[in-house]
């Protein structure tokens, strides 16, 4: 387990290919949120896998080619989902029921 965050909602744990650094974001409104950034050396891509409950996708934005639109994953029955980010390549993720 590479971080454990106390009191969160939704994020369980990640698994990835080279170092990446996690923050976590709670509002009132809007509920939980995280950032995931590739903090790998230069050239290299980072998979991850993250894990999450209680949610059926994320909606991931920022990246390469962030539009203004989010993108959104769907979660597995393990409730997993996996992306590629490029070197120092950051997103911000927001779970949805």
């Amino acid at each position: 387990n590479y971080i454990t965050f106390k009191n969160v909602k939704n994020y369980v744990d990640v698994e990835c290919t080279h170092d990446l650094a996690i923050s976590h974001f709670t509002s009132k409104d809007f509920g939980d949120a995280y950032m995931f950034l590739n903090w790998a050396d230069r050239e290299d891509e980072n998979t991850v896998v993250a894990t999450f409950k209680d949610c059926k996708k994320i909606k991931v934005y920022g990246g390469v080619g962030f539009d203004g639109t989010p993108k959104t994953l769907e979660v597995n029955e393990k409730g997993e989902v996996t992306f590629t980010l490029a070197y120092g390549e950051g997103v911000f993720i927001e779970p949805v029921k």
